[in-house]
């Protein structure tokens, strides 16, 4: 890798952000990907090739991983990755869309956000996930009012609301006092 292919992984980076947000670890791997399949085209093109070069072309290569920390650096120094950011936009967009605190934190743990941050960011929204419990009981209520009148549509809210991640706890409190 030469300075020219970092200059064009830092123009792919900034396409990329243009696009959506990224978590740092996601950027690597995106990178990452890149470089790959830029080598393996270079592969090819060589193998294609009849001519032979008998110069080394590696002249002030670097290798993949210092030319992804160049990358991320740069970005960083923009400001432009920032993973507690990244992290507290997912989670109250997640929230909007009534998702529980469980499948939120699963979340950010599959695009590569620490724990630390993770926590960090679960610990001012503690009452929101209530209200978004209360939203989807309300929801399903108003499609089907008669749920909570039998024993079976009960068990059939609390799946519901056990499969979005919700503790049964919280469910069995909000549900209790709706009745």
């Amino acid at each position: 890798m030469n300075p020219r292919q970092e200059q064009n992984l830092r123009k792919y980076s900034l396409y990329l952000l243009g696009r959506r947000a990224y978590s740092t670890s996601e950027m690597k791997e995106k990178i990452r990907q890149k470089i790959k399949n830029v080598e393996r085209a270079k592969a090819r093109f060589s193998d294609k090739s009849t001519s032979t070069n008998s110069g080394s072309s590696s002249e002030g290569a670097m290798s993949p991983d210092l030319l992804i920390d160049n990358v991320i650096q740069y970005l960083l120094d923009l400001k432009l990755l920032d993973d507690e950011t990244y992290a507290k936009t997912l989670a109250e967009s997640l929230l909007r869309q009534n998702k529980s605190s469980r499948v939120i934190q699963n979340k950010l743990k599959q695009k590569g956000i620490d724990k630390e941050i993770i926590e960090k960011v679960f610990a001012k929204d503690e009452g929101k996930e209530k209200s978004s419990l209360a939203k989807l009981i309300n929801s399903k209520l108003r499609h089907s009012p008669d749920l909570l009148t039998s024993k079976k549509g009960k068990e059939k809210l609390i799946r519901f609301l056990l499969y979005r991640g919700f503790s049964y706890f919280d469910i069995k409190r909000e549900i209790d006092n709706l009745s």
